[in-house]
């Protein structure tokens, strides 16, 4: 067998390199140079004996697997790192993200669940569109009804007959029950207008802002309580 002179006239099966066994004893020296010659060849990425520059880059840049390997300060170009099944990412920089965070998100379909904690934009009021509103303008713009957030309350020592007006300043609707002493008939009055005849005791709803009023053909104020 000839004496090999690059690279590519080894094989990676030590059994098919030379020497074979039939050479002269006289050629060893010349195999022991030509492998060290290799040697450097590789090393140096030299073409002078046929190994390709390219051929070192490709073996430096094959894909590898890369297990319990510790890589201080590489730079990766385009890599493909796939996902991870498990471990710690730690002491990493990540680059600044620039994909658009801000602006309307249009035409949602399906049912999309927000996650919990969303925050929405105060809307002003008298909007009647279907943007997220916050807690605050749901509130303000909401009228809750009778009973909602209300207890009854025993007004009879601040409360006659004929009082000249009382005003519901609660910011809600309240409900009035008036109960005579004796079996004559009950006229309330809201914001000027009769609300109604009652014997001996009746209920009347006062809007939010309204003045009110009670009087008695007879009898005297029994009791007079308001659901507020």
């Amino acid at each position: 067998m000839p004496i090999p002179s690059s690279v590519s006239d080894l094989s990676t099966t030590a059994s098919s390199n030379y020497p074979s066994g039939s050479e002269s004893a006289n050629q060893l020296d010349d195999y022991h140079r030509a492998l060290c010659a290799i040697v450097k060849q590789v090393s140096d990425a030299k073409e002078n004996t046929g190994v390709a520059a390219s051929a070192i880059t490709a073996e430096r840049t094959a894909v590898a697997t890369l297990t319990n390997k510790t890589l201080t300060s590489p730079t990766l170009t385009t890599p493909a790192l796939g996902t991870p099944a498990s471990g710690t990412l730690t002491n990493c920089t990540f680059p600044t993200l620039n994909q658009n965070t801000t602006g309307t998100a249009a035409n949602l379909s399906g049912t999309p669940a927000l996650p919990n904690g969303t925050t929405a934009t105060t809307q002003t009021a008298g909007d009647n569109s279907m943007k997220i509103a916050t807690t605050a303008y749901a509130d303000s713009v909401s009228t809750p009804g009778v009973g909602i957030s209300q207890t009854w309350q025993n007004m009879t020592a601040s409360r006659a007959y004929g009082g000249g007006g009382y005003t519901n300043s609660t910011g809600k609707p309240i409900m009035v029950t008036i109960k005579n002493s004796s079996l004559n008939l009950i006229t309330p009055v809201v914001d000027g207008n009769t609300a109604g005849t009652h014997y001996v005791s009746g209920s009347f709803i006062v809007p939010d802002g309204s003045t009110y009023s009670a009087t008695s053909n007879g009898g005297s104020l029994e009791s007079w309580y308001e659901l507020r």
